[in-house]
């Protein structure tokens, strides 16, 4: 640990050499958050006018370096350093703000089964011991720094609750309900209103045979719902509560590994499912038409996933899907898994490459069975999020295949093989020290041109 510490989530602390020091100004406590926190460098016109709006800018100035004075005889050592007319901290010493920023930089870009992403959001969870300088204020003449301390804390709660709800996802499809059961206890003490919170813990906690507990936790919600937001739980908590109360809830099953698999249906928003994922993503072969004719090109484009696609998707009753750019997720067998899913996504495919050659493009398609988090803002499905092993599997089969040409995992090939014809083949991924078992469907493929 760095010998400099800061700490400004919870009760904030400075340790010096592992020894807490007090501070006897409140504004130099605070003039040191707004430094080693904020996102823009802090000139002194700012500083003097956060801390001292009422002075000149002479006697504002004064009080800055009388602040600053102050500061550095307590500490023993000048941790606020100047270049020009700005003020910095020293490089060695560590923040905890700081540090929980950078473990959950990552948060919406990596994959969601980033071992080393998780294991930082652990650790990001464990640093959050509080809100943002949590019981400090400054007092009322420096209204704009206490503006500042407070979008500074919604922000940061924010970021925390992401963190939390990651983490709960994360565990509960890896299968691991008590980890799980862990966070979202975390998370609904955070948000206590957050009902999306609550169902999580509720379903868990029946999951792991603590029915009792379930029971218990949607009592609670429902006292908290109606005592802070006076409303009633919707329909969806209620539904759970009822499945539970009454034995009905479909509960995880032992694999043969003898670990507990999730139920192909959730009570939680429908949000965890085994399905059949259909990934496809134009190739390389539309990047030179894009530079020749841009406009033109991204017209077409636009055209062929919104409204040819889609067409096919919907006549396959394609249960949901989402678009993104050029990359296209679908589901089949969502909230129910049935016989020929997978069949119909192979299909899907089939009919999606064909029609993207007529327009002139090259598309690869990746299929793959298992499960996946899908989390869904609206009824357009407009704040989509799809994720989980399944669609991670989909999209390497799609991302590393070759153009024009569909993969599929073992499972799929199990279900389709009677109707379709593969090659068998062996590829290595990254992250994999094995080579797996794929098969490929070429679009010459007379048993596939004989199916549409």
């Amino acid at each position: 640990m760095a010998e400099y510490c800061l700490y400004f989530l919870g009760r904030p602390r400075i340790t010096v050499r592992d020894r807490e020091i007090t501070l006897s100004r409140k504004k130099s406590l605070a003039l040191l958050s707004l430094v080693a926190v904020s996102d823009v460098r802090s000139d002194r016109n700012r500083i003097t006018g956060l801390f001292w709006p009422d002075k000149d800018e002479s006697h504002a100035r004064g009080a800055l370096r009388t602040t600053l004075s102050t500061l550095n005889s307590e500490l023993g050592e000048t941790l606020l350093v100047s270049e020009g007319n700005y003020l910095n901290l020293k490089d060695s010493v560590w923040t905890d703000v700081k540090d929980f920023r950078e473990k959950i930089r990552s948060l919406e870009k990596n994959n969601f089964f980033d071992t080393k992403l998780n294991q930082e959001l652990e650790e990001a969870a464990a640093l959050y011991s509080g809100d943002f300088l949590s019981g400090f204020s400054i007092g009322r003449d420096a209204v704009e720094f206490d503006d500042w301390q407070y979008m500074q804390r919604e922000n940061l709660r924010r970021s925390y609750s992401k963190v939390l709800e990651r983490l709960v996802q994360s565990f509960t499809l890896t299968s691991n309900f008590p980890g799980a059961a862990e966070f979202a206890e975390q998370w609904t003490f955070h948000e206590p209103e957050n009902e999306h919170a609550h169902r999580r813990l509720i379903e868990l906690y029946a999951w792991m045979g603590k029915k009792r507990e379930a029971i218990h936790q949607y009592e609670l919600c429902k006292s908290i719902l109606k005592r802070d937001l006076d409303v009633e739980p919707e329909d969806s908590t209620l539904q759970l509560y009822n499945s539970i109360k009454e034995n009905r809830l479909q509960m995880p099953e032992q694999t043969g590994e003898g670990k507990p698999e999730i139920p192909a249906t959730s009570f939680v928003d429908s949000s965890v499912f085994y399905s059949t994922i259909l990934s496809v993503g134009l190739t390389n072969s539309a990047e030179k038409l894009l530079e020749q004719r841009p406009y033109d090109t991204a017209s077409i484009v636009n055209i062929l996933f919104h409204k040819s696609i889609e067409e096919i998707l919907k006549k396959q009753s394609a249960d949901k899907w989402i678009i993104l750019g050029d990359t296209l997720i679908a589901l089949f067998g969502v909230p129910n898994a049935g016989d020929d899913d997978a069949y119909r996504a192979v299909i899907s495919a089939i009919e999606i490459l064909q029609t993207s050659a007529n327009y002139g493009f090259k598309m690869t398609a990746g299929i793959a069975m298992g499960l996946v988090y899908s989390r869904c803002d609206d009824s357009e499905y407009r704040n989509s999020s799809l994720i989980g092993p399944g669609v991670t599997q989909a999209s390497l089969l799609r991302f590393f295949g070759d153009p024009g040409m569909i993969f599929v995992e073992d499972s799929t090939n199990s279900r389709t093989k009677d109707a379709i014809a593969y090659e068998k083949l062996d590829r290595r991924f990254p992250g994999m020290s094995k080579t797996q078992e794929v098969y490929r469907l070429s679009m010459g493929n007379s048993n596939a041109a004989g199916l549409i």
